[in-house]
């Protein structure tokens, strides 16, 4: 597999990986609850991709996961939560983070993330995500690769409403040192 940034003439093929991740969401007991056109929607993909913040996976040719990664923290996580106090420019956020479902319980999204984690080590200090509370599988996932959980806050989502979020944190100075 190779992991690399997407390009915006790859829009189509995220498009069509996150809408199969929106379908196998219905059939699964757990997940991120997303909204089909709310979030995510063609304005993610584009706006996204066109600043570079788009990473994937590739198996020839065909988008096996996906996931944003910015370099600012997000407003909704300025909270006390954290362990590592860092300046809001020096934290990565992930965004989005998917496996697509033919590619689910293979060790696509172990590597993916390990690969995201070193491409954040470039510009952050600190890498924060949220999970939907009760979504097990990507809290054992996160908690699996050195992130630390970082407790819980109230939030409010266009797509899903009022909900409670679980933080995790990873520290890339004190971390990065994954096969």
């Amino acid at each position: 597999m190779i992991f690399r940034k997407i390009d915006i003439s790859e829009k189509d093929k995220l498009a069509a990986m996150y809408e199969a991740v929106l379908v196998q969401q219905e059939k699964d007991e757990y997940g991120p609850k997303w909204t089909r056109g709310i979030y995510p929607c063609d304005i993610d993909y584009i706006s996204h991709t066109e600043k570079g913040e788009y990473y994937g996976g590739f198996e020839n040719e065909k988008l096996a996961c996906a996931a944003v990664l910015t370099f600012s923290e997000d407003d909704m996580y300025k909270v006390d939560n954290w362990e590592k106090k860092t300046s809001e420019d020096k934290v990565a956020v992930i965004h989005l983070f998917a496996i697509a479902p033919d590619y689910r319980r293979q060790g696509v999204s172990k590597a993916f993330l390990k690969y995201l984690l070193k491409e954040a080590e470039k510009h952050a200090e600190t890498v924060h995500l949220d999970v939907l509370a009760g979504n097990l599988p990507a809290s054992r996932l996160y908690l699996s690769v050195g992130f630390r959980y970082a407790g819980n806050i109230r939030a409010y989502y266009e797509d899903i409403g009022d909900c409670e979020l679980e933080l995790y944190e990873y520290d890339l100075e004190n971390e990065m040192h994954m096969d």
